[in-house]
């Protein structure tokens, strides 16, 4: 089952657990922002399977256009995100903040995230998420996770989440 953007990023970023039929370690957003070459913004224009390893294990090239940077430490030369699950984390259409270093990803040790509909028209907890990133990057000011709890909060009641 693939994880909605809320339950995804308090598991992966604010836990102190890890998935645990999937994902073994644990790795803090900070520590993933300085990890990370290339993390933005991007449109999935296209997502296509190149060949299957058996039931759970399937690769994916994903085509998708940048709309907005937020750190590169060098000019991206690639326009295809690779994976390699049982299902591809990524829709046609859709809005993401990707995190890659080489056009991989992975859902362990990978805060790319899928974005709400409304994009560039965010929901306050996705704007907080994409502006901590931004202002880590600059300045290395640890994130403030009490106001990232609040807002999720709110975004799980606005949007009648699960969770």
């Amino acid at each position: 089952m693939k994880l909605t953007l809320p339950l995804y990023l308090s598991l992966l970023l604010f836990s102190s657990y890890s998935f645990s039929t999937i994902c073994v370690d644990h790795i803090e957003l900070e520590d993933e922002i300085e990890q990370t070459k290339h993390i933005f913004i991007a449109q999935i224009l296209s997502v296509k399977m190149v060949n299957e390893n058996g039931k759970y294990s399937k690769n994916f090239e994903s085509e998708f256009k940048v709309l907005k940077g937020i750190k590169h430490t060098t000019p991206i030369t690639f326009n295809i995100i690779r994976e390699s699950d049982d299902q591809s984390m990524f829709i046609p259409g859709k809005y993401y903040v990707i995190f890659t270093n080489n056009g991989k990803v992975t859902y362990c040790l990978n805060s790319t995230t899928r974005l709400s509909d409304g994009y560039p028209k965010l929901f306050d907890f996705e704007n907080y998420f994409i502006k901590s990133i931004g202002e880590y990057v600059k300045s290395k000011e640890p994130l403030d996770k009490n106001r990232f709890n609040m807002l999720f909060q709110e975004y799980k009641e606005d949007t009648n989440c699960f969770l």
